[in-house]
């Protein structure tokens, strides 16, 4: 008998009245009816624990490796169709763009062919012998891109760059990010290229026969007159761009403007005049701080012909060098102009369209 019983055993010993015997009887039931129910669930709760350890455990033991699938190869936007082995320019001459589902894309120019030589889950390699084709690459993707042209490799993780190849020369102007060019006759065989950087790689005269003048199966550069201004190439102009890569090289920005210059000024006729006042804009805005002589430059970078994606760079350029030297109306103006004809640049041009 527990201390609580013997409590109870005393009163009735001392007469307790029936009816308060009966109550003291029907509480001490309550109490021990209590006691057994929580000891039930007490137990229920133990058991429940036991057993959702136990299903951990055999989970852990029995349960199968879920195996990380990579991604696959690169699909066209619409549909997720596969892509072709070649992308070709439309058969009307019109620039073609081609959506891919990681949300690049590439804008094939006149006269551009394109093969594709791998598509797996970590590689996209392309081969674009001819034409020209701008390239927007998503960045932080599963696939390391490259293109291979007659005369150079580019390879990029994720950027905005241009290719403008033939069979003579190879160039390449990155917009945003940064590329590498390698080949046996770009300079030190390698070059970064980082935003607003270009390069042309020629092949030497010596292996064209010493030919100047028009080089036979050469294409003029989209943007030029299309019949009006053929595709010349003088063999004194391949000198003066060999003398301004060397001189950029070694960071002897007066030289290269000065061999840049006598392109631009001695043989506007040359495809790469246009190129050249481009690259001389450049160096007067972005090393020697001279923005008036700078939107000269580009302005005759337009006049003279340029790649539909270099004209909207050299416009761009063009702009911030005339806010730089003080004429920002005229900034803002030219600006409005060029977004009226080309609206899908409105991003770039933003600071301009207050």
């Amino acid at each position: 008998m527990n201390d609580e019983q013997s409590k109870y055993a005393e009163h009735f010993r001392a007469g307790v009245p029936s009816s308060e015997r009966a109550a003291m009887w029907t509480q001490l039931r309550a109490k021990r009816n209590n006691a057994r129910t929580r000891g039930r669930a007490v137990a229920a709760c133990v058991l429940a624990a036991a057993a959702a350890l136990m299903v951990a455990m055999l989970a852990r033991t029995s349960a199968p490796e879920i195996a990380v699938v990579a991604p696959g190869p690169l699909h066209l936007e619409l549909g997720r169709a596969d892509v072709p082995a070649v992308l070709a320019a439309a058969p009307t001459g019109a620039a073609r763009v081609v959506r891919f589902d990681d949300d690049s894309r590439v804008t094939l120019g006149a006269a551009a062919r394109i093969e594709v030589l791998e598509n797996t889950a970590t590689s996209f390699a392309l081969k674009q012998a001819i034409g020209q084709a701008h390239y927007e690459v998503t960045p932080g993707g599963p696939r390391r891109w490259s293109v291979e042209t007659t005369l150079a490799r580019v390879e990029v993780v994720g950027t905005g760059f241009e290719i403008d190849a033939n069979d003579t020369h190879v160039y390449v102007h990155v917009a945003h990010g940064v590329v590498l060019v390698s080949g046996e006759l770009v300079p030190e065989h390698v070059q970064r290229l980082t935003a607003g950087q270009s390069l042309d790689v020629l092949k030497p005269v010596e292996a064209l026969g010493g030919l100047g003048g028009v080089i036979a199966g050469e294409l003029p550069r989209a943007g030029a007159s299309q019949g009006k201004k053929l595709a010349i190439r003088d063999s004194v102009v391949d000198a003066l761009w060999t003398d301004a890569d060397a001189a950029r090289s070694r960071h002897d920005t007066a030289s290269a403007v000065s061999a840049l210059s006598r392109i631009v000024r001695e043989h506007a006729s040359d495809e790469r005049a246009g190129l050249a006042a481009l690259t001389l804009g450049r160096l007067r805005m972005d090393v020697l701080s001279e923005p008036a002589q700078a939107a000269a430059d580009f302005a005759d970078a337009l006049r003279l012909g340029l790649s539909p994606a270099l004209r909207e760079d050299a416009t761009l350029r063009r702009c911030e060098s005339l806010a730089a030297s003080g004429q920002a109306e005229r900034a803002r103006a030219e600006a409005h102009a060029w977004l009226a004809s080309h609206p899908e640049g409105a991003a770039r041009f933003a600071p301009w369209e207050k």
